[in-house]
């Protein structure tokens, strides 16, 4: 019988052969039945040939040990012990104190059996054909058969809120470290300096627009953007030392003494940093979308031009440039000669950073707004299909994925083996670097689409209410993980396909009205019907209301279908920064609406708009659902 033929049989087999066995009953435990059904047919299908395009199987694993590379797939019990646990009979668990668990040879154990015999075959095979490697193959074949794991297991991380900051208007962009100093603008145009371990402001510097950008720091100088201004300030007191014009679309790049500063109008200029005064600037045919980034006498930049440009750092003048097929709103990042960086038509590029020459492509399921994070020979970049993908930086072959179900547009940070990376679902999540294991996560009660920032052990992050959370990410002193683990690989939760969200914004404007704040719009389907029973939240940082449930209801039966209001008195005090939100009201439906339930299911991203008095008072907000309209509640 030929080897593909022994893997059709073993795989035909194992359907009848876990039943039989009593290891998961499909009925009771359908997730475990079919994970160790899906094992087992991977182990049977097992192709050791380099042209095998199969991932996450044992020739994978074998594969990356011959070649001395950090194993990095999901782990996968050696088939001696896989055999073991599927295809032998178990006794009820009993008590502690009892005997160890007796275990009794499944009939049709012998199939299994061959299918070692042909691992080890294969292994033979292939210390005949190549001896320099027959020491490495057989040192790997032992080590998967027995399940050993070269790598030491990581230490269980628990992610803790210390402190959260919203200032004037809540947080417009990322922050900035240095030492015990974080910076960081707001929606009401101020720059703030915080104490790293309090949260308390040191100093502010008052803008005259919103600050949008992440501020960027070095040597003595702090510089942050309002509007069509770029601000140098004193990094230790905030005192400016020159200003230029010019309107910033995202966070410059500092080095040798210049300040390349990447516009709205599509120019990247040089501005001395010292003086303040112009260098030189180069025109793309688009704004600005990426932050540029410097490395040796080249600086790179995409734009939305669909470009990826090299730029010489003395001259300003291009040395290429790469055409990708969307809107290069991606940071590139440097590693070994190599330029990773992403764009909206749904790729993650690798090209040389000398010639702009593609050495490989990656195809995900959306935009990368994302920048990659390369650490170990591994670049990590998350897509709009909210996936995080793990990819080997010399091919692009993907390592492995993680989904959220939300999109991720923020760069993720590496460090202790760990990834840490925020989704728009608004959690911020802690997994191995290695495997893409879940280790924990936290809800910041928003999406999360600004970059991180890591100070030492403290993660600073935004979410998409402006509010700045300082999150320690401490090693746990038990070797327990976390209570709140996710497992990753086969057992990982199952999440929406979709990643969009179930609500987008519709037509929002303002209206002037001096005698109230009044919030109010319709939630339609897509097809223009009215949707009824969703609530709209709305949150200012100190004060947080829903509104009753949309349409005729028990609360407001005199509602149009689909209309939702939430007014407020006192127009001049409630006037500044808001956000809204889309959701499902989940408390218990009593006599009285509880307009600060906590119960509150977000279905969108929250939303900011300001309040001006009294020209803008009046804020419609319409709504849009795109899937389970009818999911609203009925009071």
């Amino acid at each position: 019988m030929s080897p593909k033929d022994l893997a059709e049989r073993f795989s035909h087999d194992v359907d009848n052969m876990l039943p039989e066995a009593r290891l998961s009953d499909p009925l009771k435990n359908p997730g475990d039945y079919q994970a160790n059904l899906d094992l087992a047919r991977r182990l049977a299908s097992t192709d050791f040939s380099r042209d095998s395009q199969i991932r996450h199987t044992l020739k994978y694993q074998l594969l990356n040990q011959i070649e001395h590379k950090t194993v990095s797939t999901v782990e996968i019990p050696g088939p001696l012990r896989l055999v073991a646990n599927l295809f032998t009979r178990r006794r009820p668990a009993r008590s502690r104190l009892s005997r160890p668990v007796r275990f009794r040879p499944h009939p049709l154990a012998w199939v299994a059996l061959v299918g070692l015999v042909g691992l080890l075959g294969l292994g033979l095979a292939g210390w005949w054909l190549q001896p320099q490697v027959g020491p490495a193959l057989l040192s790997s074949l032992v080590r998967i058969f027995w399940g050993e794991n070269d790598t030491e297991p990581l230490p269980s991380h628990q992610l803790r809120a210390q402190w959260e900051f919203r200032g004037q208007g809540g947080i417009g962009a990322a922050p900035a470290a240095d030492g015990n100093l974080i910076y960081a603008g707001s929606n009401e145009g101020y720059v703030y300096a915080l104490d790293l371990e309090t949260g308390q402001d040191v100093w502010q510097f008052q803008t005259h627009s919103p600050v949008e950008v992440a501020p960027v720091v070095a040597g003595d100088d702090v510089y942050a953007s309002s509007a069509a201004t770029l601000y140098a300030l004193d990094k230790l007191t905030g005192a400016p030392r020159w200003q230029f014009d010019i309107d910033v679309s995202a966070a410059p790049a500092v080095a040798g003494g210049s300040v390349y500063v990447p516009g709205q109008d599509g120019n990247l200029v040089a501005i001395d940093a010292r003086t303040g005064q112009e260098q030189w600037r180069f025109a793309t045919g688009g704004p600005l979308a990426s932050s540029p980034v410097v490395a040796g006498d080249w600086v790179y930049v995409g734009s939305r031009d669909r470009y990826l440009y090299a730029i010489d750092r003395g001259s300003g003048q291009q040395r290429w440039r790469y055409r990708t097929g969307n809107w290069v709103a991606s940071t590139p990042a440097i590693a070994a000669n190599t330029l990773f960086f992403g764009s909206n038509d749904e790729f993650v590029y690798a090209l040389d950073t000398a010639t702009g020459d593609e050495k490989w492509r990656f195809k995900t399921g959306n935009d990368v707004f994302a920048s990659p994070v390369v650490a170990d020979g591994v670049v990590f970049v998350g897509s709009y299909d909210g996936t995080l993908y793990a990819l080997e930086a010399g091919s692009g072959r993907a390592r492995w994925q993680l989904k959220t179900g939300k999109p991720i547009k923020s760069s993720a940070l590496v460090f202790d083996q760990m990834v840490y990376f925020g989704s728009g679902d608004g959690q911020l999540y802690a997994v191995a670097a290695q495997t893409g294991r879940i280790l924990d996560q936290l809800d910041a009660g928003s999406q999360i689409y600004t970059d991180l920032i890591r100070s030492d052990q403290t993660i600073l992050m935004v979410n998409g209410k402006g509010q700045l959370w300082a999150v320690e990410s401490a090693v746990a002193s038990s070797p327990q993980q976390p209570d709140n683990q996710v497992p990753a690989g086969d057992s990982q939760p199952s999440l929406p396909a979709n990643p969009t969200f179930q609500f987008t914004p519709g037509a929002w404007y303002a209206a002037g009205d001096d005698r109230a704040i009044r919030f109010h719009g319709q939630i339609v389907d897509e097809a223009g019907h009215a949707v009824d029973g969703f609530s709209v939240q709305i949150d200012n940082g100190s004060l947080s209301l829903l509104s009753n449930p949309s349409g005729p209801n028990r609360w407001q039966p005199a509602a149009s279908a689909g209309q939702w209001e939430i007014v407020l008195d006192s127009p001049d005090q409630a006037a500044g920064w808001w956000w809204l939100t889309i959701g499902r009201y989940d408390c218990p439906v009593t006599a009285e609406f509880n307009r600060q339930c906590r119960q509150f299911v977000p279905l969108s991203e929250s939303v900011k708009v300001e309040v001006v008095y009294p020209n803008e008072t009046a804020i419609n907000a319409d709504w849009i659902c795109h899937t389970d309209c009818q999911a609203g509640i009925k009071p």
